[in-house]
């Protein structure tokens, strides 16, 4: 685990990102793993677009 609490391989999701065919259920490991650390859900949001945009996907795919 990591200062924001979340398990190495998310904080590797955060850093890295996701190849395709693996960035949608990376985003929602992701999403899970920070949830349960106690994140908020705008905390989530605003980490996890910047990322998940950055890895191809859009708007609307992050959203779902």
């Amino acid at each position: 685990m990591n200062g924001m609490g979340i398990p190495t391989s998310t904080s590797n999701y955060l850093m890295t990102g996701a190849v395709t065919g693996e960035r949608n259920e990376s985003l929602f490991n992701a999403a899970c793993q920070m949830r349960d650390a106690g994140h908020s859900q705008h905390q989530i949001q605003t980490i996890l677009m910047g990322r998940a945009i950055a890895d191809g996907l859009n708007v609307e795919e992050v959203n779902k």
